[in-house]
């Protein structure tokens, strides 16, 4: 797949393409001070509209702008002095959100105006922190009938120029949430996470709540499984890391992290509890790091 656009590097296609009209569509058509030239028409299927003295007009293809400019010059030629006319597209097909999203049917009718960042709001989910989300996938259906997909890191649409870029007719916005590592053994809350832009061990330790009382932590162990399937474990001394003496280790989409238990430590946990029941002390200490 293709890297994501950043917000300063965009096509400017995308940020100004303007919606044009299609077969199907609805019109509002409004002749100032015209009233039997006002009304609301479908576009026909090869692209027309038929209009009072008029006639047959292609219209596909065109902006609201562009025919508004054209049926003011067809009525200027024969009829009215000078004329006015509005056209607004009130109903135009449809557009889809899919992916990391809450409303799972991901259709909507599309109106010209909708934002990337409205449609994905629609769609039940909004780019942030804590979202979820990795990147934002575009694909639209060209003029010649090809498909361009267009990617874009999340962060670009809500703090950039990109949220502003239009939905187009029957666009494709794809949400991509980020992708998951799992953390398991001896951490307070073990399961998967987000695995977050230049995430690493002890960031991912600690969004598994930190290390229990019993951890092994001079053993973590990371499970990598490259695209062809080769698996490489590696062992990461996190008390060193947590102090700054060794390096901390980035980390990627499946990796498992596995936290083992110090078999010292819960023998000396159990003996802590047993010697604080049996004869009513407080605790026992130990100036002996057990690992």
């Amino acid at each position: 797949m293709a890297d994501s656009l950043p917000s300063d590097i965009i096509p400017d296609d995308i940020l100004t393409q303007q919606y044009t009209v299609s077969p199907g569509d609805l019109l509002e058509i409004d002749v100032f001070e015209v009233e039997e030239l006002t009304r609301t028409i479908r576009v026909r299927s090869n692209g027309y509209i038929a209009l009072p003295l008029i006639g047959s007009v292609k219209v596909q293809g065109l902006t609201e702008r562009e025919l508004e400019i054209a049926l003011e010059v067809l009525l200027k030629e024969k009829y009215l002095h000078d004329p006015h006319v509005s056209v607004f597209v009130r109903e135009s097909g449809f557009f889809y959100v899919l992916g990391r999203v809450e409303n799972k049917e991901g259709i909507f009718p599309y109106r010209p105006g909708i934002t990337l960042q409205q449609a994905i709001a629609m769609g039940g989910a909004f780019p942030g922190e804590e979202s979820g989300i990795k990147e934002v996938q575009i694909t639209r259906t060209l003029l010649s009938g090809e498909k361009e997909t267009y990617t874009f890191d999340y962060d670009g649409i809500t703090r950039g120029k990109l949220g502003s870029i239009p939905i187009m007719r029957d666009d494709v916005v794809f949400v991509k949430g980020l992708g998951k590592l799992y953390v398991t053994g001896e951490v307070t809350r073990p399961g998967s996470l987000d695995v977050r832009p230049e995430m690493s061990v002890q960031q991912a330790i600690a969004f598994a709540g930190g290390l229990s009382s019993v951890s092994k932590s001079s053993r973590v162990k990371i499970k990598r499984t490259d695209e062809a399937g080769n698996v490489t474990i590696m062992t990461v001394n996190y008390n060193r890391v947590n102090s700054g003496k060794a390096d901390d280790i980035g980390v990627m989409e499946g990796d498992i992290i596995y936290v083992p238990k110090s078999y010292l430590r819960s023998i000396a946990r159990a003996f802590f509890f047993t010697i604080g029941v049996g004869d009513g002390t407080v605790g026992v200490r130990s100036d002996r790091a057990i690992y």
